[in-house]
């Protein structure tokens, strides 16, 4: 190959090379999956993407979620990776009854699209007893807490990240099995409950259970809402984490360990 040959082709093919290599964060194969399985409509569920950036120079974009069955915007996660990162970004969804198609787009620091990756979701309908929004709310992302950290430091939220990750999977574990126990509890209250028959206690100890199990019922409804809301569960979480240090301090400088 000649000398000129060489340089046109250096001169027309670095440029596109260079832009692959700025651009080539992604997702990785068969990325997109929810975090449990089977759903039925109504349930809260996270729809979990895995996204790679296989560059040598920080990526900073979104994740936008969207049902393209419906055609309707889920949300959108903010994503901060470094060099070689691999991530996975999540985002709460309440489904309804039916086939559902779920795009994860990602885009960059412009909103420009440089990649994207779908996967189709089958969501059962849902026994009656299990709808109901009130009671049931839906699971809230830690996504806003990661962007937040993310806009202070992208190094702590990657460290962060993956914590926050296995916290919103195990917060929509518990919520389901609440919901269950909520479920269970309505029709041993005293008096109407929505949806559910319920019979009228009889005698002194029939209205104390009644009473007993209406005290357990709504510990449960405010345990749900408290696992259901980020801006619930994080705080309270900090401040016990907080108290466990305090009295973790407070027992080690007891005269048992002072030398």
């Amino acid at each position: 190959m000649s000398r000129t040959a060489v340089f046109a082709f250096l001169f027309l093919f670095l440029p596109a090379l260079a832009l692959a290599q700025t651009t080539a964060a992604g997702f990785a194969t068969q990325s997109v999956f929810l975090s449990q399985n089977p759903v039925t409509a109504g349930e809260s569920v996270l729809i979990y993407a895995s996204i790679t950036n296989t560059t040598d120079t920080l990526f900073q974009g979104s994740v936008a979620f969207r049902d393209t069955t419906l055609q309707a915007d889920i949300g959108s996660v903010s994503v901060s990776l470094s060099p070689g990162e691999a991530r996975l970004v999540s985002i709460s969804w309440t489904p309804t009854q039916g086939n559902h198609s779920i795009t994860a787009e990602l885009e960059n620091g412009a909103g420009v699209s440089i990649a994207n990756e779908s996967a189709p979701f089958t969501i059962a309908q849902a026994p009656a007893a299990q709808i109901d929004t009130m009671q049931n709310p839906p699971v809230d992302s830690s996504a806003s807490i990661d962007q937040t950290i993310a806009g202070f430091s992208p190094q702590a939220a990657n460290a962060v990240s993956p914590t926050l990750t296995f916290l919103d999977s195990a917060r929509s574990a518990v919520a389901n099995t609440l919901n269950g126990q909520i479920a269970e509890t309505k029709p041993k209250l005293p008096g109407e409950v929505i949806g559910t028959q319920t019979a009228a206690p009889q005698g002194i100890w029939g209205w104390l259970f009644a009473i007993l199990w209406t005290v357990y019922f709504y510990l449960l409804v405010i345990l749900r809402s408290v696992i259901s809301k980020a801006a619930y569960f994080y705080p309270i979480l900090a401040a016990l984490f907080i108290y466990f240090l305090y009295w973790l301090y407070r027992k080690m400088s007891g005269p048992k360990y002072r030398y």
